[in-house]
């Protein structure tokens, strides 16, 4: 069960969203999608070529897709993706600007436009998606498991415990790749497709649906968001999701060197160490308050 693989003490709102970078960087500069509409960008030009005249990285990013893009308690765009574009900006000698998103529907366009270089938030690929952009090679794996209520977790442990549930009630991503991973495997589910990772998680608020199918590393965070979930990855059959970085087709050399970038950051230790403090925790300390006389001499508040 990945609910154990984060840290104990990396638990509950308060630690989530005051997690940091794990490295320097400079503050995430966030324009909106709708301020670009205007941008004078030359499709034709290389995207190196476009990136260095304009002196900045101009990354997609959906927000509040939790561990790869969050806003902190400090009001600082951070998570794994927000640190790895901030390194690639600094390798290609530029600043990072995040351009941000309701959601990916628009993405390709502003890839096709230049007005965006890429997209980093967690993205899954998926067919669909794969016939709209073209995908980086995989920088990471996700794993679909299940976030279910505690008293679940036995019932979902393995698929044929989950075939022996029948028509139960089961939210899940609406991408058919998702869908037709668990369809095939428990054909019997209800399965109740929900548009985005807000909807995802407002459903584990409001406690509308006992189960959600996702990958378990996004879930793993949220159970600690609503501590009555945990995350079942069901055996034996893992499934794995790979998660890449959607580029514009106008520029194979431009994904080349975004493939080369990743390899790279694979074999400097840069992924798995934001790995490990992003999405295993491992850096995640419970901060606390500023010494105050209330709390600290008279005790009238913990």
């Amino acid at each position: 069960m990945f609910s154990t693989a984060l840290k104990p003490a990396f638990a509950g709102e308060e630690l989530v969203y005051s997690m940091r970078p794990l490295m320097l960087h400079e503050d995430a500069r966030v324009i909106k999608s709708v301020d670009l509409r205007d941008a004078n960008e030359k499709p034709g030009a290389s995207v190196v070529d476009s990136i260095k005249k304009r002196g900045a990285l101009r990354v997609g990013v959906v927000s509040n897709r939790l561990p790869y893009v969050l806003m902190n308690r400090e009001r600082k765009l951070v998570g794994l993706d927000v640190e790895m574009a901030q390194v690639l900006g600094r390798d290609l000698g530029v600043k990072v600007e995040f351009v941000e998103l309701e959601d990916l529907a628009g993405l390709s366009s502003l890839l096709a436009s230049g007005r965006v270089d890429l997209g980093m938030s967690g993205i899954a690929v998926t067919p669909e998606r794969a016939s709209e952009m073209l995908f980086s090679e995989p920088y990471l794996d996700e794993t679909l498991a299940f976030v279910v209520k505690d008293h679940l977790r036995d019932q979902f442990s393995t698929w044929a415990e989950i075939r022996g549930l029948g028509a139960f009630p089961v939210a899940i991503p609406n991408l058919p790749y998702y869908i037709d991973k668990v369809r095939m495997r428990a054909p019997a589910l209800k399965l109740a497709p929900v548009d985005s990772v807000s909807q995802i998680e407002a459903n584990l608020k409001q406690e509308t649906f006992d189960a959600v199918a996702m990958a378990a590393e996004s879930g793993s965070v949220l159970t600690l968001l609503y501590p009555k979930y945990t995350v079942v990855v069901p055996e034996p059959e893992i499934v794995k999701i790979p998660l890449a970085y959607p580029l514009s087709k106008r520029d194979q050399d431009w994904a080349q060197f975004v493939n080369t970038w990743i390899e790279l950051k694979r074999r400097d230790g840069t992924i798995v160490a934001l790995y490990d403090h992003w999405i295993l925790g491992k850096h995640a300390v419970k901060r606390e308050p500023r010494w105050s006389v209330i709390r600290n001499l008279l005790h009238w508040v913990d």
